[in-house]
């Protein structure tokens, strides 16, 4: 019997022998079932796999740590750098992040619960981890040598801590479910205020946890969120409940002394890092450089605009990129990888290196991006990534000119730490006060999720073996560190002021720390002087900032950071010249600087701007505006930008139609414009828009003409408001629209109509679109205007308009008939409509598709939800049954382009491959290296481990509309789900009448109904197939 099993046991042996000599019969009673019923086999059942152990087992050698006095041997180091080992066990275990306070002495975040958590969760049914291990540690370096010599335990009885950071002569640290401030008052180094600062953080996943702690340069500390999410709950010095928000796909931020929370964007996994002007960069295991490219202010005023990208994938390599490992692959991954490879299709395609469980980032942790003065000037800004998995540490080069950065690898065919011990888990990096990097090695045998590991291999394991072992080391250069450096802790007041302009950013971030604590009068003179000092741009920028947070900041101290030659500096300025505009208009001469950037050299000083035009108003705005739309570089950043901040649309807009011409078509510039002043005008915009476009003397095509009304009637549609209702308002403006509508009835008896006529109808009376939208759906049309025509009926109102297009059910194609299942799927009662038809067999129960079937039974009608489930039969609870069934012909191996048959077929509405597809679910190429069973079991029990990222949810409109998909988008004013084809759904807050999760993933249980034990061999053949075809 496995070790791992065996620790298990042993534990419930002691829960019962504690139960029956304290507890109460009733509880004696519980613990017994429980525990038995897991020595007997019966609790995991659905997840273990009733087989005997496979005979590979015995292969399964656990390797020894490399104990402290060898561990120079293992590491490779490149550029002549050295991994000095500062701390190291007994005086520190499990380190995953730290912070140095003004004196130099550092804190640690101890995650010695890891990977298990202390109370039952979905993927783990039993309590196997120990109850609040995790610790804080201080360790002290007393006679400045650079070694940490001791450490004294600050804080324990904490479950998961992931983050500590410093404030105010202690620390917070984030431990889910908890934010928590500790601090040491008595100076025994153990501390004695314990204070929750926020509760309700999720800890659904033990790799999706809120994470790393960093100050910002505006004076808040920014938490990673994380992926797991939470509902949370903040609370004064005073134990006072002062605030709620829900953390979804987002980070935080939060002021340490008044301790306000916002949310802000990111939400990914364990990694957050500033670089030196502000900017946030984030991973996630298996994409290992994100950036945070738009604010979570600028979104939220982005009504019925979704921008290109909140975040972006920044490495030239892709996300999942080459590594250079030189560590052994770990016995027990070759053995699951042997299992993999025992595939003669996904041999015969793949290259040696892709037949071993190595070489691409898989654990990407902690990128860190380096902002100290030890290295040499090509180091700074550098990102570092721990790749835990791999047993490196990864370097990549930033550059950057747009919006967008671009990370390149830094060091060809190699990486800049590589050991030879699989034991190294580089987990996270702090930037030193010597201007260093220090690397927390938190020093396990195993890091991997529990459930991604087979049960028969991890038998043979112990995922917890390590944790009383870790160390910290400094990445020093070839000259050595220093140990001579300031001790910001002892200066006064105007030695801070003066180290804001050092080299390195640890010393500036803690002087600027210092100041905004102290709060002492006589910084803002001294502040002000540095505002205007050129021979630092980065030490001026941190200068105005930190005045920005005492609240002292004036228009003369933004307009010298305006003239910086560094743009980033400039970005900077552009970002608080607008809200001190948006406070007070008045201040002419800042206005008068700040526009003059619209013609900036730099595309990111110009998308600071952009942002920040929809907070200004006043004269200047409106041509400021247009000159920024002017340039000729823009990208698809900037024009969003532009969009979501146009002045005066309604004259805009008129411009711009009358620069269409008799033979131009409508450029898409003006679309989103249109669309927007649908979404967000109010009734004389809109009114004044509408009867430009509908304007007799206007000289467009009708093609165009269309185009105009389709546009401004879908913004009016997100927002629920008919088109003809508010053309209605104006006698000449309906006569003109009802016109249109005609012409386009007249139109569509042509075949080869355009598609505007259909998708104009779409906002025309029932009575005139139904019958000519209906007759658009038969097989002499093309499908994409059937698909089109569909659509239409889909949007009309009531439920007429759905069920002409149920009614061509025989006649339609797979694709229209997906088309038809979703419209019905949008109001009660379509959905009764719907299940009445496969009632009377009119509609087949095959031919819905899983996922549409997953809706129909957990729809929100119980009625709805009873009916669907007798429709469709039983769907196996016992998911491991299922997968026993199917596992024999998958691990005979299957067919690709079979598979390829399929995926097209089945997947590729939610999945992508290349240039096929769409992306809602994971793209294929990023699992393309787990094995048949991994992927047998996430196929058939895709919630056994679904990332909360692909959790469904839905929606109920206050019309009785239903909507499903994964959540895509949060604005303040709007919510957007991404359902099959990646199709979106964009519904105004003021329309919800409820959201929620519904726990599961957007892939449907239940495929087995549509797929045959052959199909699913293909598609997996298929989809590990595409590890050759990995991003570039």
């Amino acid at each position: 019997m496995g070790t791992a099993f065996r620790a298990i046991k042993e534990r419930l042996a002691k829960m019962i022998f504690h139960a029956t000599v304290t507890a109460r019969p009733r509880f004696i009673l519980g613990v017994l079932v429980v525990a038995l019923a897991f020595l007997t086999g019966s609790v995991y059942r659905a997840q273990l796999p009733a087989e005997e152990p496979a005979s590979d087992l015995g292969e399964i050698e656990r390797l020894p740590p490399v104990e402290v006095a060898d561990v120079q041997k293992s590491l490779i180091v490149q550029r002549g750098f050295k991994m000095d080992l500062v701390a190291h066990e007994p005086i520190v275990n499990d380190p995953v992040d730290g912070c140095f306070d003004e004196f130099g002495n550092l804190f640690i975040a101890e995650m010695r619960g890891y990977p298990y958590s202390e109370e039952v969760r979905k993927q783990q049914p039993l309590p196997l981890g120990r109850k609040n291990a995790c610790k804080v540690r201080r360790l002290v370096d007393a006679d400045k040598d650079g070694i940490f010599e001791s450490s004294t335990i600050y804080a324990e009885d904490i479950s998961w801590v992931l983050s500590v950071c410093c404030y105010d002569g202690g620390v917070f640290a984030v431990a889910p479910k908890y934010l928590y401030y500790f601090k040491d008052t008595n100076n025994d180094g153990v501390a004695d205020i314990r204070q929750v600062v926020a509760s309700g953080f999720g800890r659904d996943n033990v790799q999706g946890l809120a994470n790393n702690l960093k100050w910002g340069p505006d004076g808040l500390i920014y938490c990673a969120g994380g992926m797991v999410g939470g509902d949370i709950t903040i609370f004064s010095p005073e134990g006072k409940e002062i605030q709620t928000l829900t953390v979804r796909g987002r980070d935080l931020r939060f002021d340490p002394r008044t301790r306000q929370f916002e949310l802000v964007t990111g939400g990914q996994q364990f990694g957050h890092s500033f670089d030196d002007w502000g900017q946030r960069f984030i991973c996630n295991n298996s994409n290992h450089i994100q950036q945070v490219i738009w604010p979570a202010d600028a979104l939220d005023r982005l009504v019925g605009i979704n921008p290109p990208g909140i975040t972006a994938e920044i490495p030239v390599e892709g996300a999942a990129a080459t590594v250079f490992r030189k560590s052994p692959a770990e016995p027990w991954r070759i053995v699951r990888t042997r299992r993999r490879a025992n595939d003669p299709n996904f041999v015969k395609s793949a290259s040696k290196t892709e037949l071993v469980p190595i070489g691409f980032f898989t654990s990407a942790t902690g990128v860190t991006i380096y902002r100290g003065d030890a290295y040499p000037e090509e180091f700074r800004g550098n990102a570092f990534i721990g790749d835990v998995g791999g047993n490196l540490i990864h370097r990549k080069t930033i550059t950057q000119t747009g919006p967008v950065a671009v990370a390149k690898r830094a060091d060809e065919g190699v990486e800049f730490v590589a050991s030879t011990d699989t034991w190294f888990r580089p987990t996270n990096f702090i930037n030193g006060p010597d201007g260093c990097l220090y690397v927390c090695d938190m020093y396990r045998e195993t890091i991997e999720h529990p459930f991604s590991i087979p049960e028969d291999i991890k038998s043979k394991l112990d995922l917890e073996s390590g944790t009383d072992r870790g160390r910290i080391y400094r990445l020093t250069p070839p000259q050595g560190a220093k140990t001579d450096w300031v001790r910001p802790g002892t200066l006064g007041t105007e030695g801070l002021v003066q180290l804001l302009k050092s080299t390195n950013g640890w010393h500036r971030e803690t002087a600027q720390r210092l100041l905004l604590q102290k709060r002492d009068p006589a910084a803002i003179p001294l502040l002000h002087v540095a505002a205007h000092d050129l021979s630092s741009p980065v030490g001026q920028m941190l200068a105005v900032r930190t005045l920005a947070a005492l609240e002292a900041v004036t228009p003369n101290d933004v307009i010298a950071l305006l003239s910086s030659p560094e743009p980033q500096a400039r970005r900077n300025a552009v970002q608080l010249a607008v809200t001190l505009l948006a406070k007070n208009p008045a201040y002419f001469s800042l206005r008068e600087r700040l526009f003059e950037h619209a013609s900036d050299p730099s595309l990111l000083v110009r998308f600071e701007l952009a942002l920040g035009m929809s907070l200004l108003s006043g004269p200047g705005v409106q041509e400021c505006w247009a000159t920024l739309a002017s340039g000729t570089d823009l990208d698809a950043h900037v024009r969003t930008a532009l969009l979501g901040s146009a002045k005066d649309r309604s004259k805009l807009i008129a411009t711009m139609i009358d620069a269409i011409g008799p033979e131009g078509g409508v450029p898409p510039f003006l679309a989103e414009l249109l669309r927007i002043a649908g979404t967000r005008g109010d009734d004389a915009e809109v009114a004044s828009v509408l009867a430009k476009s509908l304007a007799p003397q206007l000289k467009v095509s009708s093609d165009a003409r269309r185009s105009l009304l389709v546009q401004i009637g879908q913004g009016l549609h997100s927002r629920g408001r008919p088109l003809i209702a508010v053309a209605e308002a104006n006698p000449e403006t309906n006569a003109s629209l009802a016109a249109l509508f005609e012409s386009a009835v007249n139109q569509l008896k042509d075949p080869g109509s355009s598609s505007t006529a259909v998708a104009l109808l779409a906002f025309a009376p029932v009575e005139i679109a139904v019958p000519t939208l209906t007759e658009q759906i038969k097989p002499q049309v093309p499908v994409d205007q059937q698909r089109a025509a569909i659509a239409a009926l889909g949007e009309l109102p009531g439920s007429e308009g759905a069920l002409s297009a149920l009614a061509k059910w025989k006649e339609l194609g797979p694709d229209a008939r997906r088309d038809v299942v979703e419209i019905l799927l949008r109001e009660k009662p379509r959905v009764e409509a719907l299940l009445a038809a496969i009632t009377d067999q009119q509609v087949k129960v095959s031919e819905l598709s899983a996922e549409q079937w997953q809706q129909l039974v957990g729809h929100p009608d119980v009625a709805v939800k009873e009916k669907a489930a007798a429709l469709r039969g039983a769907v196996s609870a016992d998911r491991e049954k299922v997968i026993a069934a199917y596992r024999e012909t998958v691990e005979a191996g299957g067919d690709y382009e079979r598979g390829r048959a399929v995926y097209k077929k089945i997947c590729s509405v939610c999945h992508k491959v290349g240039d096929d597809g769409h992306n809602v679910g994971p793209e294929l190429f990023s699992v393309a290296n787990k094995s048949p069973a991994d992927l047998l079991v996430a196929i058939l029990d895709p919630n056994r481990e679904a990332q909360p990222k692909f959790v469904s949810y839905t929606l109920e409109t206050t019309q009785g509309q239903v909507f499903s998909g994964i959540l895509a988008g949060e604005s303040t004013s709007s919510v957007t789900l991404r359902r099959a084809e990646a199709k979106e759904d964009t519904i105004a807050r003021e329309l919800i009448e409820s959201l929620a999760s519904t726990g599961v993933s957007l892939m449907p249980v239940g495929v087995e109904k549509d797929l045959k034990p052959q199909d699913i061999a293909d598609v997996i053949t298929f989809i590990r197939g595409q590890a050759n075809a990995k991003k570039p």
